[in-house]
């Protein structure tokens, strides 16, 4: 007996690890589980594509956006796909399960954000356009994205380029040795969680001499 039970425990565990808790549930009641996307996903896409696992039960059609789709169950389970447009921003998105009757008999639901907005790179020192005189030249500013910012990057003129790290919002790029006398053109190129861009650039000139 006690054989037994170790076995049916370990064999619980197994499927706990595998298939995870809410699959097992749906499939000892019945019901609904969405598969893909994962909830709170961001996306560019004018379109996310839903797939949906019915479980045993009394589910034989499902609805989403106004789409249908019929499903077979008598094997145990059965899946469903739908293509729904994004709204820019969040967008919920529920799925209902019907039994041939028409009654309800679960649903599931998931919510997928569209982000088609690039971050925002802001430059806030030295000003475009001006002198410095002395080394080393710091340049900081920000950089924000309602989703997240991925990475931030810089190139310019005689071999310069590289990553620069972000605190919070805020970023700082340190340049040790630059050639007296000469005007730099730098860019900085954000990109969001989806791949947006954006670009900033900024120009200056180093010089020694300069009052």
């Amino acid at each position: 007996m006690k054989k037994n039970i170790k076995k049916f425990l370990f064999a619980l565990m197994l499927m706990l690890v595998f298939t995870g808790c809410e699959e097992i549930i749906g499939s000892m009641t019945g019901g609904l589980v969405i598969q893909e996307p994962d909830d709170g996903e961001v996306t560019a896409n004018t379109f996310v594509q839903i797939s949906v696992k019915a479980y045993k039960g009394e589910i034989t059609r499902i609805t989403c956006e106004g789409n249908t789709e019929y499903v077979d169950c008598t094997d145990g389970s059965d899946y469903a796909y739908f293509s729904v447009s994004l709204s820019e921003g969040s967008n919920y998105i529920e799925l209902t399960g019907y039994t041939a009757e028409g009654y309800e008999e679960d649903s599931d639901s998931v919510s997928v954000i569209r982000d088609t907005t690039p971050p925002t790179v802001i430059i806030s020192n030295p000003p475009n356009g001006g002198t410095k005189t002395s080394l080393p030249i710091v340049i900081s500013g920000t950089v924000t994205d309602a989703n997240g910012v991925s990475s931030l990057k810089y190139k310019g003129d005689n071999g310069l380029y590289g990553n620069i790290d972000i605190n919070g919002s805020s970023w700082s790029l340190t340049l040790y040795a630059l050639k007296d006398k000469t005007e730099y053109h730098l860019e900085f190129i954000a990109e969001d969680v989806v791949g947006g861009q954006s670009t900033r650039t900024l120009s200056f000139t180093y010089d020694t001499d300069s009052p």
